[in-house]
């Protein structure tokens, strides 16, 4: 809350500083195996915010939870502008016709067990670092993390990049 961060050290040692910087925020360590049960393990790449109306979000969120139910361990990683979708408010808005809207998507993806991790460094870039680190205006069940925890999902997963 409000306390000061030495911003070349957060962005340099990413998981390590973001914990000792707010205890309240989840991140998820690199060192983690990416699929505790064994499972194939799809991850998606969102890279794309609202640049084309939410189109790419669409087709992440109903890939994974397509995934999710034929059995496929599946995470979406939001990262760039792709972070707006974690932001409370922006699923909602979303709507393409001829399929359900994006928070429907969203809302079965994390309901089925679906893993949403957002990048540290991205929301720090997009939104003020204060906000990030109380999780101000950020979708509950969404986890973030370091850069280096996508590095070790892209070695153990198949990966689709949007």
């Amino acid at each position: 809350m409000g306390q000061k961060v030495d911003t070349e050290k957060f962005f340099y040692t990413l998981d390590e500083s973001a914990v000792a910087v707010s205890a309240d925020a989840p991140l998820v360590s690199a060192a983690k195996n990416t699929s505790v049960s064994g499972r194939k393990h799809l991850l998606i790449v969102l890279k794309q915010g609202k640049e084309d109306g939410g189109r790419q979000a669409l087709v992440a969120f109903s890939t994974g939870l397509s995934s999710q139910l034929s059995g496929v361990e599946t995470s979406v990683f939001l990262v760039s502008s792709g972070v707006i979708w974690a932001r409370q408010g922006q699923i909602e808005k979303i709507s393409i016709r001829g399929f359900e809207p994006l928070q429907v998507y969203f809302k079965s993806f994390l309901a089925k067990n679906g893993n949403v991790l957002v990048s540290l460094p991205c929301m720090s870039f997009f939104n003020d670092l204060d906000s990030v680190l109380e999780r101000k205006r950020i979708i509950a069940g969404i986890q973030y993390a370091g850069l280096a925890k996508l590095a070790d999902m892209v070695n153990s997963s198949t990966v689709l990049s949007l």
